[in-house]
C-alpha cells in the first residue's frame, strides 16, 4: 500500500524553492560597491564582433574601444540600487543601454545579458 505523505518528499518540495531563490541574484550589486569595483578601471568584454575594451572614467564618462566602431565616447550613471544605464554618443546612432549588473562567481560580472571581467587601471590608453 502506498503512502499518501512522504516526509522525504516534503523536504524536497520546501527546499527546492528556497535554494532556487538564493541561487537568483536579480537584486545585483550595491552602486556603492559598482563605483568602488568600475569606475577608474576597464571592463574587457568578448563580444560576437571581437573583444570590447571601456574605461570607466570618474564623472561618469565612459571611453570604450571596439573592434566595429572604434573609439567611442559615452556617459554612465550608477544609482544608489545597482543600476548601470550607459548612453554610447556613436556617428550613426546612440545606443543606452541600463540593467544592473551581477557579481558572478568566477571573478567575472554580468550587465545587459554579457559577461565581462575588470582590468586595473587604463592599460589601453582610453582615457587620454
Amino acid at each position: 500500500m502506498r503512502k499518501f505523505y512522504n516526509p522525504s518528499r516534503t523536504n524536497f518540495i520546501v527546499l527546492l524553492p528556497l535554494a532556487a531563490a538564493m541561487m537568483d541574484n536579480d537584486e545585483g550589486m550595491p552602486g556603492k560597491e559598482i563605483n568602488e569595483a568600475f569606475v577608474g578601471n576597464t571592463v574587457v568584454a568578448q563580444l560576437d564582433e571581437g573583444t570590447t575594451y571601456t574605461f570607466i572614467a570618474p564623472k561618469g564618462v565612459a571611453h570604450g574601444l571596439r573592434p566595429d566602431a572604434g573609439r567611442i565616447t559615452g556617459k554612465y550613471s550608477i544609482s544608489e540600487d545597482g543600476k548601470v544605464c550607459v548612453l554610447w554618443e556613436n556617428s550613426e546612432d546612440d545606443i543606452e543601454a541600463c540593467d544592473k549588473v551581477v557579481k558572478q562567481e568566477d571573478g567575472k560580472y554580468e550587465w545587459g545579458g554579457k559577461t565581462f571581467g575588470i582590468l586595473a587601471g587604463d592599460p589601453k590608453g582610453l582615457g587620454d
